[in-house]
């Protein structure tokens, strides 16, 4: 431990260390000692960091001074770093809060926000997630990305939402126009399509303003790990329904859009292969 002027107290008792100096327990020595065992024997208390005295000491400084904006965003900053996030638990007990999973996607990865509805109706969070592209798809158009990473992050979570209906919540109204209307010239994005809709959800836009979160999380540059092991490619042919070993792919219907193919059937066909993919089903429609 640190002692303040520690050979200047202990002075009297280190010269009786030495061979020189026969030994004298005089009045010095004994106000040295008992000064050295009261500091030694006081009570250390750490006391909790005062920020608010610090800052206002800071921002009474003649040389910082704020502007208003910049001194709202400095004590908003400190409170949300002070803050405690505590990750509660999914609950899927009935009558629980309504799940949320908000999704974006950049050219890098896709990032993504899991939360509940509390008693009082604020959003708790349950999880935080960030999936990284490999270099093939980061070079898709964004309307193609925003999809492919909806698919990735519901592939990540698919044991927590599987049977369990939750608001899907996106930025990209690109998105959520493929998902409602899905006219799409490309066969991996209508398979893509027809994995989401395998899952129960209300599909919800909003606006970027309140979409801070997932946006953050879908900009985040890969880490050095990731770097140098990119990951694996998505495999537009990957069997995604293993958990299901009596699947037959014979039942599935072709999906070819057409401009002139009406939304009802068009639905009709994703809503039976949904059923054939999700119960083994055997087709209806001809």
């Amino acid at each position: 431990m640190f002692i303040e002027n520690f050979s200047q107290v202990s002075s009297p008792l280190i010269r009786l260390t030495t061979e020189a100096i026969s030994w004298d327990w005089d009045k010095k020595c004994e106000e040295a000692f008992h000064k050295l065992r009261r500091i030694v024997g006081e009570e250390i208390t750490l006391k909790k960091l005062d920020y608010d005295k610090a800052a206002g000491n800071i921002l009474a400084s003649s040389r910082f001074k704020l502007h208003c904006c910049r001194r709202k965003a400095f004590h908003k900053l400190r409170r949300i770093v002070g803050e405690e996030i505590t990750l509660k638990k999914l609950d899927y007990d009935k009558g629980s809060g309504k799940i949320k999973l908000a999704v974006d996607s950049s050219y890098i990865p896709a990032g993504a926000v899991l939360t509940q509805e509390d008693k009082e109706g604020k959003d708790r969070p349950i999880l935080y997630e960030s999936i990284t592209f490999p270099k093939l798809e980061s070079a898709y158009s964004q309307p193609k990305l925003e999809l492919s990473g909806v698919v990735r992050i519901l592939k990540k979570l698919k044991t927590i939402l599987w049977e369990q209906h939750f608001e899907l919540q996106a930025y990209a109204k690109s998105l959520i126009e493929m998902i409602n209307t899905p006219f799409l010239p490309n066969a991996p994005m209508i398979r893509w399509v027809a994995f989401i809709q395998l899952f129960s959800f209300d599909l919800v836009h909003k606006p970027g303003k309140t979409f801070t979160i997932p946006d953050g999380l879908s900009r985040r540059p890969k880490t050095s790990e990731e770097e140098d092991e990119d990951a694996p490619e998505f495999d537009e042919e990957e069997d995604w329904i293993k958990p299901h070993p009596g699947f037959r792919a014979k039942n599935v219907k072709s999906l070819h859009f057409f401009r002139n193919t009406s939304t009802n059937q068009t639905r009709s066909i994703l809503e039976e292969n949904a059923r054939i993919l999700k119960y083994n089903e055997k087709t209806t429609i001809k």
